[in-house]
């Protein structure tokens, strides 16, 4: 159960004389505690006219990027595109995120600084706790009800005042812990899928005023519901571990797709065949046009533009004292696959190469990068 707080406001505004760019827009809705086989059985006419996929939250269970399917490491993730074995936020609890790997926010404010960033949030944990430090980046930062939150957004949004917008809305996850699966959950559904609603209108509404803007607009959520009765979550069981990724885009790449042979873990079903919650924030950068940097270590992938390897896992074998490294050949990639260790390139393998064995590492922290057509994928070990 996460900490319920009474509606307040704040409100930022910082002034920059840098011109808007071209026209890229995000608007990232994350909707707590939505499980996946939920939102497929209750009417959501507005969900619906979105371009959907499942997704995994969790990380890998068994691996180091095994994390609780709980709100605060789940959108710690979405906001990142790391696990908390990077970004250290393990709980509900009140932490502050490694500032090595900031929120989506405070990158986007770095590289286009014209840009107005807004957080309006139902739970005040994300940009109030996990990402303070990263207050100073918005130009908006507001709490409310999901009703509240959703008016502020859709208003901004037409006004103009927001480029880049984080809404959290609450009512299905707080319906599931007080009534489990229910009719009051299945309400809390239809309702926000009327903010919803309400949030792709205003986004239309400024497409016809603005045909220029480009928007993205990504539907989330953090973490599944506990099978059969849905009151709970936390745990590593496929219907926690299940979540969604929905777009206003059509031409996604194959990393958006279900990949359902060469994966080096096929638990659960094959979830992990699906994009995971660490690509969402790579997706953004992409769709803005922001280059993504190696040296942020992000272990998503975009699911938009120019792919290189996807789907990378690892495990690391005690006994034999290596670590081997698969990945699926996402069909795009046409140049040599470059593998670096800690920074140093350890291997060079032909574009249809799908692993790799390290068999020297010593260092205690190990992270990976396996680059190809330019693009790099990343994951710690």
């Amino acid at each position: 159960m996460k900490m319920r707080f009474f509606p307040l406001v704040v409100t930022l505004f910082f002034l920059s004389a840098c011109q808007k760019d071209a026209g890229k827009r995000v608007l990232l809705i994350g909707i707590d505690g939505l499980q996946y086989e939920q939102m497929q059985t209750i009417p959501t006419p507005n969900l619906d006219r979105l371009n959907f996929t499942k997704a995994y939250a969790g990380g890998i269970t068994g691996t180091e990027t095994e994390q609780p399917t709980s709100s605060g490491p789940g959108w710690a993730t979405l906001l990142t595109g790391v696990w908390a074995n990077k970004h250290k936020v393990w709980s509900n609890d009140l932490y502050i995120a490694d500032y090595h790997y900031p929120s989506f926010m405070f990158r986007t404010k770095q590289a286009v600084p014209s840009l107005s960033l807004s957080a309006v949030m139902n739970w005040v944990v994300p940009y109030f706790v996990f990402f303070i430090q990263e207050v100073p980046t918005l130009s908006y930062l507001s709490l409310g009800g999901d009703e509240s939150v959703t008016n502020q957004v859709a208003r901004r949004i037409v006004d103009g005042r927001s480029d880049v917008t984080f809404i959290h809305l609450d009512a299905p996850d707080h319906a599931g812990h007080a009534h489990g699966f229910s009719p009051e959950h299945t309400l809390a559904v239809v309702e926000s899928d009327l903010l919803v609603g309400e949030l792709l209108a205003a986004v239309a509404q400024r497409q016809v005023e603005k045909p220029a803007e480009d928007w993205l607009v990504m539907v989330v959520t953090d973490h599944g519901r506990e099978p059969v009765t849905g009151f709970g979550h936390g745990s590593q069981t496929l219907e926690e571990k299940t979540v969604f990724i929905g777009v206003n885009k059509t031409a996604m790449n194959v990393a958006f797709s279900y990949q359902d042979e060469g994966l080096l873990y096929n638990d659960f079903d094959g979830l992990y065949g699906y994009p995971s919650q660490a690509d969402v924030a790579p997706t953004i950068f992409r769709h803005l046009g922001i280059p993504i940097q190696s040296q942020w270590k992000l272990e998503g992938v975009p699911l938009i533009g120019e792919l290189g390897v996807i789907r990378l896992m690892s495990v690391k074998d005690s006994n034999r004292g290596g670590v081997l490294l698969q990945w699926i050949n996402s069909a795009e990639v046409d140049s040599d696959i470059e593998i670096r260790r800690n920074g140093l390139l350890v291997a060079t393998l032909a574009s249809d190469e799908t692993q790799y064995w390290d068999s020297t590492p010593d260092e205690p922290v190990l992270d990976y990068v396996v680059s190809a057509n330019g693009v790099d994928t990343q994951i710690r070990v």
